[in-house]
């Protein structure tokens, strides 16, 4: 009582609650009855020492986070009521929080107006960095598109360019840049389709004048002009096949990723398998599928299974090269491409057919139409050197490559040039800018592709039926001018 002046109400009031809830509990003569008493000043001490905590949180945080403090306060006042503290000790100390509630509430009430103005600040705050964070996130992917844009215009990827374009404008259609990096993709493909012209142009005007000084050779009548018999295509049997028989021709083909030093085994996370390839009715089907327990090979994981089958002689300059192609559904690649073996330092693939069965949002954006696509690449790369050179095009199909069978075709017409064809009909050519002569071999490879990633639970490869697992050759066939 002596020092009672100098501590404040609410000080004074838990003095003497505490006082008051140690005289509740009678002292005991028995040592039974003095345990007993001792476990419940043990039991208020810790209870007491809770509330304590809990408000005087409440009561810093009840300007910023009024309803947090109303919050603590009540969980404080659950607590001792669940508590199994003596009654009048609980009568005490629930007056005590009551007394905290009813302080607060009168806080807020006087302080309302206050209160309600400052957390309407807090919002719009929160509203501003909420918006540069999102800043901060759109300008991340501009930057990331954008050098995956100007990466496809170095290696004269136009056309995706152009679709890396696209969606820069679809993740911030009004910033100046979005503007700029379309214009940049028209524009360069505007300048190469240009320069396309005047290369042709130019070969054409040379050829013209080639022919009219040619014509001014005069005849030697000692020896008359005999006209040749026309030329006619003529099949090559040992690269051609319909697949008639129930397994696969071993004097022309092999599935064995192996062999012939060829050595490559497939992409993980997909495993190159002779057994994944089968003969029947008439089709040479590759089936993909997931493997009955991973396997690890040189350090990679592999989880599922595709197939490679190659030919066993290589193709020449000035032949014709087709297959009539169903692909799967899954997220595999279906293709048909041309390729030198290991013994060539030059590596020259001529990939006249590449696409995919399925798509997703993890898909590479360039390529979300790849599983409705005649593409083509020639690519020149040199064994032991970095880089590459890479020049390819592309057009869309009637529907997915996996609803119908195509057929694909390429005449390797000179070192110079390669004719593309889709159902018999031409569609594009490419130049290579080096001469495309080495000797190659058929590669149908159904492999997985990093920039069209397999979900985790295998996606259709794991779950699709035997129909939408398999990529269907009707036939091969290879053909030469007589």
């Amino acid at each position: 009582q002596r020092f009672a002046g100098e501590l404040d109400p609410v000080t004074q009031q838990r003095l003497q609650d505490v006082l008051q809830s140690m005289a509740a509990v009678k002292p005991q003569g028995d040592s039974l009855i003095r345990e007993a008493s001792n476990q419940s000043q043990l039991l208020y001490r810790e209870v007491s020492a809770n509330v304590s905590r809990q408000e005087q949180v409440a009561n810093q945080i009840r300007e910023t986070d009024p309803k947090r403090a109303a919050e603590m306060l009540r969980q404080s006042r659950e607590q001792i009521e669940k508590s199994p503290l003596e009654p009048a000790t609980k009568d005490l100390m629930l007056r005590r929080i009551d007394r905290s509630i009813a302080d607060l509430q009168t806080y807020l009430d006087v302080n309302k107006a206050k209160i309600e103005l400052e957390q309407r600040n807090r919002n719009v705050m929160a509203e501003i960095n909420n918006e540069d964070r999102t800043k901060v996130e759109i300008d991340e992917k501009i930057a990331l598109k954008v050098n995956e844009f100007n990466e496809l215009i170095d290696q004269q990827r136009y056309a995706e360019a152009e679709q890396v374009a696209k969606k820069i404008k679809e993740i911030a259609p009004g910033l100046p840049i979005t503007k700029q990096i379309e214009r940049m993709a028209k524009f360069t493909r505007a300048i190469r389709n240009s320069e396309q012209i005047r290369e042709d142009s130019a070969d054409g005007v040379s050829k013209a004048f080639e022919s009219v000084f040619a014509a001014g050779i005069p005849i030697d009548d000692r020896n008359p002009i005999t006209f040749p018999d026309a030329k006619a295509w003529e099949k090559i049997d040992l690269l051609s096949d319909e697949f008639e028989g129930s397994e696969l021709d071993s004097t022309k083909w092999t599935a064995d990723p192996a062999a012939k030093g060829w050595g490559w085994i497939g992409r993980p996370p997909a495993l190159f398998l002779p057994e994944s390839v089968t003969v029947q009715e008439g089709k040479m089907r590759v089936t993909v599928g997931k493997l009955e327990a991973p396997r690890t090979i040189d350090g990679n994981e592999f989880k599922y299974h595709g197939a490679i089958v190659r030919s066993l002689i290589p193709g020449q300059v000035g032949w014709y090269y087709e297959c009539r192609m169903k692909a799967n559904k899954t997220e595999m690649s279906s293709t048909f491409w041309l390729m030198p073996n290991n013994a060539s330092e030059m590596r020259h693939e001529l990939d006249i057919q590449e696409c995919v069965g399925r798509v997703s949002k993890e898909t590479a954006s360039w390529a979300h139409g790849w599983n409705q696509i005649f593409h083509s690449n020639l690519i020149k790369t040199t064994r032991g050197k970095p880089g590459k050179v890479q020049i390819q095009n592309s057009i869309k199909t009637e529907t997915k490559n996996s609803e119908r069978f195509y057929v694909y075709g390429a005449w390797w017409k000179s070192p110079q040039e390669v004719r593309f064809y889709l159902d018999g009909k031409y569609a594009y050519s490419l130049k290579p800018v080096v001469a495309w002569e080495e000797p190659s071999y058929y590669q149908m490879a159904i492999e997985t592709y990093d920039w069209n990633p397999v979900p985790d639970d295998g996606g259709m490869i794991a779950s699709g039926t035997w129909d939408e697992r398999t990529t269907q050759y009707d036939w091969v066939r290879t053909w030469k001018l007589k």
